[in-house]
């Protein structure tokens, strides 16, 4: 599942910069940075990719990767270590818009994807038993904000904050750097 969902992503992505390409006034920008997501309480990366339709509307995809996260689990069960990653296509709606800085709404769809690895239990004077690994995805809905302040022609700085509206709901925010392709 998590490899057909990364190929999916990819192939979205270079799409994308495949129709961006051929068009002569386009916008597009690519870049990457840092992100935090307070449900499941881990720092990651992600990478973006913006593609300006119009001056005032926009739509963007990012991978995040969150770092893996133990898990104490306890009753002789070693810690479980459980790997995030998240898809996001989101469109913007530039209320704010000049030279140097743009501010936007955000909203679009989120897929979040978590794998549990195998793991084992000890039991005293009963020995191990292994358990298989999981995988499972959650979609949800992002609504949120960001900003982008340009830093010279090529180079911009930009940070977002998002809900994601799903099963367990969360807060993710990212910061980071595009560049115009």
């Amino acid at each position: 599942m998590r490899k057909q969902v990364l190929i999916t992503a990819l192939a979205l992505v270079f799409m994308l910069v495949a129709g961006v390409s051929k068009a002569q006034d386009s916008k597009f920008l690519l870049g990457g940075g840092a992100t935090y997501a307070s449900d499941i309480s881990s720092f990651g990366f992600f990478v973006k990719a913006n593609y300006a339709i119009t001056e005032k509307i926009e739509v963007a995809a990012d991978f995040n990767y969150f770092l893996p996260k133990k898990v104490a689990v306890g009753m002789g069960m070693e810690d479980v270590k459980y790997n995030y990653m998240s898809f996001d296509v989101d469109g913007h709606f530039a209320f704010l818009s000049d030279e140097k800085m743009t501010l936007y709404g955000l909203a679009g769809l989120n897929i979040l994807m978590v794998r549990i690895p195998s793991y084992e239990v000890s039991y005293p004077g009963a020995g191990t038993m292994k358990f298989g690994g999981t995988t499972d995805s959650n979609m949800g809905l992002n609504l949120g904000a960001g900003g982008r302040f340009g830093l010279s022609d090529k180079l911009s700085a930009f940070g977002e904050v998002k809900y994601v509206i799903s099963e367990g709901g969360y807060v993710q925010v990212n910061a980071g750097i595009l560049f115009a392709l």
